[in-house]
Formats: structure tokens, C-alpha cells, sequence
């Protein structure tokens, strides 16, 4: 049970007491699908009430993104920079590794996060959607 706890101490929100060892899951990376159908699961359930399809869209797309506590959507921003940023390979990597978010970041996060709403918006089940997801 140590490397499922550690695991989504690591990629998720939740208040899962005290702090495991990064070992416990390093171990079983295997073990990294359960963090996204536990995050599925807890988004699911307020969008399995919402009505409509564009808020149960909209609330799905940020709690994704809370639960997980914004990981990946960091290293959007970082990756945009990094792709849009002007120079030779060491500027490119200064830019995915400086504390700012700049143009590229922003056009990124916004991209990713604008298709992934009409992605959900467009779909006939969201918790389908977020579970295969």
C-alpha cells in the first residue's frame, strides 16, 4: 500500500498524511495509471451531476488540473517557452527552466486547455472520456 500512497501523495492534492518516500513508488512505475484513474474518479463525480454539457466541460478541464496539482500544466508552460524562446540550445533550455512564464507558455497553456474543453464539450459521456483518459 506504501508505493499507492506515495504515488498519488506525489501527483495529486489529496491530504493523504504524513509524506511517504519518493522509493516507495519509483520502484513500481507501473503503478502510474492508478494516480489517473484516481483523479478521473473524484472529477467524475461532480460531473456526473452537472446538467450542462459546457459547464460539466469546464469543470472537468479544471479539476483535472487542481487534483493534479497543475504538474503537467507547468511543464506545458515550461515546454511553450522552451519551443517558442530565440537562440541556440542553451537559450531554448534557459527558457524551459527559468521561474517565468512567457508568450510561449502562455499560447501553449492556452491551446492545450481551450482543446481540451471543446474536446469534452464535444463528447457524448465526459466521465467516459475522463476514465480512458
Amino acid at each position: 500500500m506504501k508505493p499507492v500512497l506515495s504515488l498519488l501523495q506525489f501527483t495529486t492534492i489529496l491530504p493523504l498524511g504524513k509524506p511517504q518516500e519518493f522509493d516507495h513508488f519509483a520502484r513500481y512505475s507501473w503503478l502510474y495509471p492508478v494516480a489517473g484513474y484516481v483523479i478521473a474518479f473524484l472529477v467524475a463525480v461532480p460531473v456526473f451531476f452537472i446538467t450542462d454539457q459546457t459547464l460539466a466541460a469546464a469543470v472537468a478541464v479544471a479539476g483535472v488540473i487542481l487534483l493534479s496539482g497543475a504538474h503537467h500544466f507547468d511543464g506545458l508552460l515550461d515546454f511553450g517557452d522552451g519551443l517558442m524562446a530565440h537562440g541556440d540550445h542553451e537559450k531554448r533550455t534557459q527558457a524551459l527552466t527559468d521561474r517565468y512564464v512567457g508568450a510561449g507558455g502562455i499560447a501553449a497553456g492556452l491551446g492545450v486547455t481551450l482543446l481540451l474543453f471543446a474536446s469534452l464539450h464535444a463528447v457524448t459521456s465526459i466521465i467516459s472520456a475522463l476514465i480512458i483518459g
